[in-house]
């Protein structure tokens, strides 16, 4: 009987430890040791770009850094951004965890500590065009053929930022089926 017990304990130890648990404010806070250097209006362009941005699937984990996808290193070593545009994120609806919370490996994204599959967004200023416009590379990732990148020019006019168009950079995304990527026409 004792030992019966004993298995059925261990069995249900087991299987708890292998559920997902919920990730909602896990390691929201930036390791300020890699945060990057913005000044203020890098923030406000930032910020504009996440609050226009409405996607955000809730079942995705999202990490988010300014780092572009071009500088990443073979493990990831994003820089993180100042709290206040995680914080800024995250009253917007969008849970958004610094990019020190993850790390690359074989191309996936994962979340340290738990190993989960995520996806990195980032949002990097290419150029100051002028004063009142700036060119910006907003990309996602999450795998091999998993992501996708735009480069925008955004107009800040009546002292409110807006999109103007598409940018010079690079524009892409992954596709599966086509095992490559898809240039979008600029």
């Amino acid at each position: 009987m004792r030992s019966t017990l004993t298995i059925c304990l261990l069995a249900l130890l087991l299987a708890a430890t292998s559920c997902d648990q919920p990730n909602e404010g896990n390691n929201m806070a930036v390791d300020t040791s890699r945060v990057a250097s913005l000044d203020e209006r890098d923030v406000e362009i930032i910020q504009y770009v996440l609050e226009s941005d409405s996607s955000n699937p809730k079942d995705r984990i999202y990490f988010l850094t300014v780092t572009p996808m071009f500088d990443w290193g073979e493990v990831g070593e994003w820089s993180d951004p100042p709290q206040i545009l995680i914080d800024f994120a995250s009253s917007n609806g969008n849970k958004y965890r610094p990019a020190s919370g993850a790390f690359l490996k074989e191309g996936s994204v994962f979340q340290r500590g738990t190993n989960k599959k995520a996806w990195m967004r980032w949002i990097t200023i290419k150029r100051r065009i002028s004063d009142t416009e700036v060119e910006i590379e907003d990309g996602v990732w999450c795998c091999p053929m998993g992501g996708g990148v735009m480069t925008s020019i955004y107009e800040k006019v009546d002292g409110k930022w807006k999109w103007k168009s598409r940018g010079n950079g690079e524009n892409w995304i992954s596709c599966i089926e086509r095992r490559n990527r898809v240039r979008i026409p600029v």
